[in-house]
């Protein structure tokens, strides 16, 4: 067990779990480190499940499949929403929307209260007491207040013409081949997500352009003017022993903003909702959350241009990860992203490298329900190629004398049927053997050929045995 990774370490928890037979199931954070095709499958056993289900997750697709209710904790309050995660946006909101209309009424209703006491004391002396003890509840009231909002900023660093470069980079760990000759060249602006499942090589990757890692052959140039910033699974660089004050300014005091505008180290702290009052705090006092707060910030201090995202949404709340988003789809440099995380992946990719596990890896542009429905349509299609009946024309034999004969123009078209199957039949399975060897350069084309083929060459065989019943 010391041996395994933290996916394989959780797909075992998964299993003992689901040993049991449970009234109610607990579970915080399922999703992480989980690969895509294991959260696909948990989900699948979550849903055949008699138990109830009571969990914590940032996993949005995740919440909004699995969840009927929702229970959120805001101003120490507890607020329930029935419904998906789309629900709970909905209504959330309109819970938002209804607490500042209060909150603005209950104002009004302050200043006036407030403008009558300060008429002297002529005014409040006479069977007042009520009106006082109104105004005392009001102002004793608990207020409505907006969520914090993290804010994230950087200068947005130039890039050079060159970017990164891989040329017939390969990799291999104890004879085994995580990465057979790749090359690459980035372009400025892209955001590239990493699928695969776990050990097939997607850290490796990060590793080697980041230059914690060495290519056993091949190159990898890197641009003049690429600074890197690397957001760790584990946030294993942070010192637990400092303080958050005194770890950030070892790496620097200020950070510039995309307007010019220069930031000290504590100012960017609070942006990052570390108010003044917790500089002080030991980093190994602070919750998972924080501690990936706070590698952000440190992140970001050194102003990169180029992005290195290894699970980046792992312990952090909704709230964040939606200005995160939100933060990256605005960001000039290139980024690159290993994501369990399809919400994000959707929001933020337009190209994906697909690790196989063998060494190989394909590329596909587009986010990851692009990808997904693209596999499940060649899936598909593979089961339809599957299930087509072999039609063998049946012997000669004599016809029934009311049988009606096919003609001239029937048997034209039988003929030229069989020779269009024949070329359907042939492209279908070079289509076939191209995704195979991974040898496909436009996934989002040959995927929409394949279907197309495949309908075709239904109906294409649909007519011709309506005419093998006549000939």
């Amino acid at each position: 067990m010391a041996e395994l990774s933290g996916g394989m370490l959780k797909k075992i928890e998964l299993a003992r779990i689901f040993f049991d037979d449970v009234d109610l199931l607990i579970m915080d954070e399922p999703t992480n480190h989980l690969d895509i095709e294991t959260i696909d499958w948990l989900e699948t056993m979550l849903k055949r499940m008699d138990a109830a289900v009571l969990m914590v997750t940032h996993d949005r697709y995740f919440l909004d499949k699995i969840c009927t209710r929702i229970f959120e904790i805001d101003q120490q309050s507890l607020f329930v929403y029935r419904g998906s995660y789309a629900d709970f946006l909905t209504q959330r909101s309109a819970r938002l929307s209804a607490q500042q209309r209060e909150q603005a009424a209950i104002n009004s209703v302050l200043r006036v209260e407030l403008e009558w006491l300060k008429r002297g004391p002529k005014a409040r002396s006479t069977k007042q007491k009520a009106r006082k003890d109104r105004i005392q509840d009001l102002m004793n009231r608990k207020t409505f207040s907006e969520d914090q909002i993290l804010s994230l900023d950087v200068s947005n660093r130039r890039l050079g013409n060159k970017i990164l470069e891989l040329k017939d980079v390969t990799k291999s760990f104890d004879g085994r081949t995580v990465l057979k000759p790749f090359s690459y060249t980035f372009k400025e602006g892209e955001k590239i997500g990493i699928l695969g499942p776990n050990g097939a090589g997607k850290t490796t990757m990060l590793n080697l352009i980041a230059g914690r890692l060495f290519p056993d052959s091949g190159h990898i140039d890197i641009g003049v003017n690429t600074v890197f910033g690397y957001f760790e699974q584990h946030s294993h660089a942070l010192d637990p022993d400092l303080s958050i004050y005194a770890y950030v300014k070892q790496i620097g005091e200020q950070i510039t903003l995309h307007d010019g505008t220069q930031l000290s180290a504590s100012k960017l702290l609070e942006r990052f909702l570390f108010p003044s009052n917790m500089l002080s705090t030991p980093i190994g006092k602070l919750s998972g959350g924080e501690r990936r707060r706070l590698h952000l910030v440190c992140m970001l201090l050194r102003n990169p241009n180029f992005l290195l995202f290894d699970e980046p949404t792992n312990d952090l709340d909704v709230l964040t990860l939606s200005v995160l988003e939100d933060f990256l789809l605005n960001f000039k440099g290139c980024v690159m992203v290993i994501s369990h995380d399809r919400y994000f992946m959707d929001r933020v990719i337009d190209h994906l490298f697909i690790f196989k596990g063998n060494g190989e890896i394909q590329q596909f542009w587009g986010g990851y329900t692009d990808y997904a429905d693209t596999v499940a349509e060649l899936n598909k299609a593979s089961t339809r190629q599957k299930e087509v009946p072999v039609v063998v024309q049946p012997a000669s034999q004599a016809a029934p004398s009311k049988k009606k004969q096919l003609s001239f123009k029937e048997q034209h078209e039988f003929k030229k049927l069989e020779l269009e199957i024949e070329k359907l039949e042939t492209e279908k399975a070079e289509l076939n053997q191209l995704f195979s060897t991974g040898a496909v350069t436009d996934f989002n084309e040959a995927g929409r050929r394949l279907k197309d083929v495949s309908e075709l060459m239904d109906a294409k065989m649909a007519r011709w045995e309506e005419l093998a019943e006549l000939a």
